[in-house]
This record gives C-alpha cells, sequence and structure tokens, in this order.
C-alpha cells in the first residue's frame, strides 16, 4: 500500500523544521524516498510532480501550508489531484479533500 502513499512539505522550512515534517510523515508510514518538497518559484500552480502521481493515490502533508505556498497554490493543487483521482490529507488542519473541498 505504501507505494501509493506520498508526503509532501514546503520548500521553505527550515533545516530543523524540514526534520520534524520528515518524521511526522514517517510515522504516518511514509518512505523518505516518496517525500516531495513544493517548489518555491511556483507558488500559484500545482507541483510539476503531482501530475506524475497516479489515480488512486494519497498525498500527505503535515499541513495546508505544505501544499503549496500560497492560498491560489494550494487551491490549484487540491483541485487538480482531486480531477486526477488523488486523494490529499493534511493533519495539522484535519483536512481530507475526500470530505472537505468543494469546487
Amino acid at each position: 500500500m505504501s507505494e501509493n502513499r506520498y508526503g509532501v512539505i514546503s520548500g521553505v522550512r527550515s533545516a530543523e523544521d524540514r526534520q520534524s515534517a520528515i518524521a511526522r510523515l514517517e510515522s504516518e508510514g511514509i518512505p523518505t524516498d516518496q517525500i516531495f518538497t513544493t517548489d518555491p518559484e511556483e507558488p500559484n500552480a500545482p507541483p510539476v510532480w503531482l501530475y506524475s502521481m497516479s489515480a488512486n493515490s494519497e498525498l500527505i502533508a503535515p499541513s495546508l501550508n505544505d501544499l503549496n505556498l500560497s492560498t491560489q497554490g494550494i487551491a490549484a493543487t487540491v483541485e487538480a489531484a482531486r480531477e486526477a483521482g488523488i486523494h490529499i490529507r493534511c493533519l495539522d488542519e484535519a483536512f481530507d479533500s475526500r470530505n472537505d473541498w468543494q469546487s
């Protein structure tokens, strides 16, 4: 099952904060090599790597801010994931795209 589970953390986290976020995702069963980082160069668009994920994958983020750097980028990322059949969960906000997202 872990082959369809991925993690994401913000590319602007400090080194210490990044290690904490990675440990948190690992405790959710996400292998380190399946944890992506958002790109601070593209704050309003879904990350490019999102399009390489298959339908029925699960993407787990410590918080909504880890999905993207702007509100517009978060919305674009969640919407692109929904259209691709990718489930997103955010731990801090208890956000679950299966239940919480309105298009």
